[in-house]
């Protein structure tokens, strides 16, 4: 794995080091579902998460990319105005 490829792969996990377990892609899938639950995230789809692969001559081994696609369950798209008026509405 060349150097640009090993920083790219980085960017993509956010982290300094590469998966070497296999359970990770199960877990950390299980973290990603669960924050999808507890911030009432309904647009998981197949279009907006990604498994990052590996070439094959290395010892790394697949992983999921970092979760994204969260902005409109965390208030995205309120303005200030927008809390003051829920709280006046009820």
């Amino acid at each position: 794995m060349g150097t640009t490829s090993r920083r790219s792969s980085r960017r993509l996990l956010g982290s300094q080091h590469l998966p070497t377990k296999r359970s990770y892609p199960r877990s950390a899938l299980s973290t990603y579902l669960a924050f999808d639950a507890l911030i009432a995230h309904g647009d998981r789809h197949d279009r907006n998460w990604a498994v990052h692969v590996p070439p094959l001559e290395t010892k790394y081994v697949e992983a999921l990319c970092p979760s994204f696609d969260h902005a409109a369950s965390l208030g995205f798209t309120l303005t200030d105005q927008t809390p003051a008026q829920h709280l006046h509405d009820g």
